[in-house]
Parts: structure tokens; C-alpha cells; sequence
């Protein structure tokens, strides 16, 4: 082999080697900048409370703290707020919140009044939720704490069984319905509480009762005398 031959070769592989290093080179460059990315993190899982907000899922620690720092407040405040969240449909912040008020008021006096509103605002919860069942001896139990407190012709203790008749129509249970209307009416005029739109209220949810049992000679009487208010 002439030494022009073997100085032509070497200056083919100098060059081959050469390009090698350069791809070498650009493939580090590649795999550098790519490493150099952030990696995309996934969010942690959340759910979505009653206002479409997104919050983070809390776990029954979390909710037990919270639930001694709420106790630590006064009942007032608890179920002031409840009836705020339940107004702006946040409604597992309101049964939280009325939840907290009855142990409150448990450990209390005298709070046969108060444990009767704050059940009644439970059931309320309850009732937007349509969670029937558990609404109904919410306001069975309220009821009787309302006529404990004030005695049976208080407008509480009828507006309460207005409540309840709504809960058992609205689980069709029109039979049972039906006796706690007329007590709500009969309490109304017995103590004078004919004027505002509860008595009226009444008075037609309690006609709608009586035509879905089949009660039409009562359902016609009663209709009667529901033309006959005052406009």
C-alpha cells in the first residue's frame, strides 16, 4: 500500500470522526434542553361544594379540627352562619354548621326554643337535599320543643307542622300529610294567625292533600272556604 494511499485514508476517517462528534455533540444539546424542562405536575384531586367552587377533599381529621375550633364559637354565631350558607346553597357547610350549634346547645340549659330553631334549619338542609327521611323527625322532635317553650298556639309550633306536612308530600305521603295540616290550620285560627300567606299556604297544601287521598267532600268544603278570604 503506497503512503499517498494510507495519508488519503486517514484524512477520510479524520473526517468521519469528526461529523461523529459534531452528532454527538447536537444529540447532548437535544437531551440537555429537554431535561432543562419543568415537569407538568397533575393538581391534587378536589371537589366541587354546592357553589361550583373547586376545594380540596378533606379527610375526617381535618373535619374533626375543625368541627372543636367551630365548637369554640359561640352557638349564635354557628347557626348565623349556617342560614347564610343554606341561603347561598352551600349546603353541606350549613348541615356542618347546624350540626356544631345542637352539640352546642346540648351542653346548655333551658335551649328547648333554640335546639328547636336550629332543628328546624337542619331540616331545612335536609329538605334541599332530599334527604326526606331524615328531615321529617327533625321537625317531629322541633315541634314538640317549640310547644314546650311557648305552648301549642305559638306561630312556631304550626309553622313547623306546615314544614313537616311539605316533607311527608313530598314523599307522597299524603295519608299522614293530611292530620298535620289540619292541626296546623286548626292552631292558625285558634290563636288568631289567619292573616299571613302561612295560613293560606296551608290551607291549599292541605286541600292537595285531601284530592290525592280521595277526600273530594272536604277537598270541595275547603276549597270553598279558601275563595272566601279576604283577598
Amino acid at each position: 500500500m503506497s503512503l499517498r494511499y494510507l495519508l488519503k485514508l486517514k484524512l477520510i476517517l479524520s473526517k468521519a470522526l469528526t461529523h461523529l462528534i459534531l452528532a454527538l455533540s447536537a444529540v447532548s444539546i437535544i437531551c440537555g434542553c429537554n431535561a432543562d424542562k419543568p415537569v407538568q405536575k397533575t393538581e391534587s384531586a378536589q371537589t366541587k361544594d354546592e357553589s361550583g367552587e373547586a376545594r380540596p377533599t378533606r379527610t375526617p381529621e381535618e373535619q374533626a379540627r375543625e368541627n372543636l375550633l367551630l365548637l369554640r364559637r359561640s352557638v349564635d354565631v354557628n347557626n348565623k352562619e349556617g342560614l347564610e350558607a343554606l341561603k347561598a346553597g352551600k349546603l353541606d357547610r350549613a348541615e356542618q354548621l347546624f350540626l356544631v350549634s345542637l352539640r352546642q346547645v346540648d351542653n346548655l340549659p333551658h335551649q328547648e326554643a333554640r335546639r328547636a330553631m336550629i332543628l328546624n334549619n337542619l331540616a331545612s338542609v335536609y329538605e334541599e337535599k332530599e334527604m326526606y327521611a331524615q328531615a321529617v323527625p327533625l321537625l317531629a322532635k322541633s315541634q314538640k320543643l317549640f310547644i314546650r317553650a311557648y305552648g301549642r298556639k305559638h306561630p312556631t309550633v304550626s309553622i313547623t307542622l306546615g314544614n313537616l306536612g311539605r316533607i311527608l308530600s313530598k314523599q307522597y305521603r299524603y295519608e299522614e300529610a293530611v292530620p298535620v295540616y289540619k292541626t296546623a290550620v286548626s292552631l292558625m285560627e285558634e290563636s288568631g294567625n289567619t292573616k299571613g300567606d302561612d295560613y293560606k299556604d296551608c290551607l291549599n297544601s292541605l286541600l292537595v292533600a285531601l284530592r290525592k287521598t280521595g277526600n273530594g267532600i272536604q277537598a270541595n268544603a275547603l276549597e270553598k272556604k279558601i275563595q272566601a278570604l279576604p283577598k
